[in-house]
């Protein structure tokens, strides 16, 4: 078992969501978090990408609660991974961002998107084009 295989599961559920099968994609990611935490456990980056995903089903079935916790959790490990892989917690955090604005918690999205930016901004420099989308999607946000 390794990261390949959630990282390949991950995938399947954004195939399976996208064409409609969220119920299946759902069941999906839920293996994947099994596998991912018996594979890897929660210090790795495929953790949180995982909760992303699933919690993305999770909204999509109109199960808010469980969202918003898989969402936070998310955070919680994107957090704690940003100080040595910024890639991988920047898409945490952008998507994270986004759950909460599905979610209906503008303000938790706002902030969220301000830390974006301030992360984008330490890693890459006010002039690097990334700064500037993060910016926008910080603006368009309020």
């Amino acid at each position: 078992m390794s990261v390949d295989q959630v990282r390949d599961m991950c995938r399947e559920v954004a195939a399976l969501h996208s064409g409609g099968r969220t119920r299946e994609a759902q069941d999906l990611a839920n293996r994947a978090l099994t596998l991912c935490l018996s594979a890897v456990g929660k210090a790795h980056y495929a953790w949180p990408l995982t909760l992303v995903a699933s919690a993305t089903c999770t909204v999509a079935l109109g199960e808010r609660l469980k969202a918003r916790t898989l969402v936070d959790e998310a955070v919680t490990a994107a957090r704690a991974l940003k100080a040595h892989d910024f890639e991988h917690a920047r898409a945490v955090l952008t998507h994270a961002a986004e759950l909460y604005a599905e979610l209906g918690d503008h303000k938790a999205a706002l902030e969220l998107w301000q830390e974006l930016v301030q992360l984008t901004r330490e890693e890459l420099g006010e002039d690097h084009p990334r700064y500037f989308a993060a910016l926008a999607r910080r603006l368009s946000a309020e």
